[in-house]
């Protein structure tokens, strides 16, 4: 499975809930794959958020924008591990270029496809702009699953409906005493927000001091929870419960946190 965490705009928190989710399902899910739970890094933002050294290390980027024939099976030979059942994939020396004229087409097919036969994937896209033949946007919409990150204002909120991908779910990082709220976000959109959590220090403090891989805010774990229980991926024996229900937005469905 190739599953792809991206967002309309810059500094929402998707790189963070996208190690998060990867780190709560490497360590609670059984793992079959060959290679369990593979990270893919596709902005460079992973290895400071996982508190990996990857200087001068090759990655995901250099194998999609190589002019050598290479095959994707190469791509174990990168992984760096961060857990036991999880892996880096880190994005390597190169950027992702925006324009599609640059990364071959069967590359990304070959990655989304056949390297996720081996492992599970959660790749980090960062932000999906509206060119729906960008690479990130090719990746997006491949993948098996693919969840949107977005906090709600009114930016975001515009430049998701432009969006060239449809997502499989949407995730809110909310705050207080922001105008929009998840029923505007959901009628603009026109489907439920899954899962959300509230902006918290804490999470920022994990972040800081490289405590995320050991220790996830309660939030954020709570938070992935929903998401994962809203696929069927048993996202309720995740965390413990405990948490506040209300019968919420468009469709009386129930929304936690």
């Amino acid at each position: 499975m190739f599953w792809s965490i991206h967002s309309t705009k810059g500094g929402v928190g998707t790189s963070v809930f996208a190690a998060a989710l990867a780190l709560e399902v490497a360590q609670h899910e059984p793992w079959s794959a060959p290679h369990g739970a593979v990270i893919v890094d596709f902005g460079g933002d992973q290895p400071d958020i996982l508190g990996i050294d990857v200087a001068d290390r090759f990655g995901v980027v250099d194998w999609l924008m190589s002019p050598e024939p290479v095959e994707v099976a190469a791509l174990v030979n990168l992984l760096i591990p961060v857990q036991p059942g999880l892996s880096l994939l880190p994005a390597g020396r190169g950027a992702l270029p925006r324009d599609s004229g640059s990364v071959d087409p069967s590359r990304i097919a070959a990655l989304v496809g056949e390297f996720s036969e081996n492992c599970t994937v959660i790749g980090d896209l960062g932000v999906i702009g509206e060119d729906a033949t960008s690479p990130r946007a090719l990746i997006g919409a491949a993948s098996t699953r693919s969840t949107l990150v977005l906090r709600p204002c009114y930016l975001a909120l515009r430049r998701a409906t432009r969006m060239p991908i449809v997502s499989d779910a949407v995730v809110e990082i909310f705050e207080d005493g922001r105008a929009l709220r998840t029923l505007d976000v959901e009628a603009v959109l026109q489907m439920g927000v899954c899962a959300r959590v509230r902006v918290d220090p804490a999470i920022a403090r994990a972040v800081d001091s490289g405590t995320l891989v050991s220790r996830r805010p309660r939030a954020l774990r709570r938070c992935i929870s929903d998401l994962l229980a809203e696929f069927g991926d048993g996202g309720g024996g995740v965390v413990e419960s405990g948490r506040r229900q209300v019968f919420g937005a468009s469709q009386g469905r129930v929304e936690s946190w």
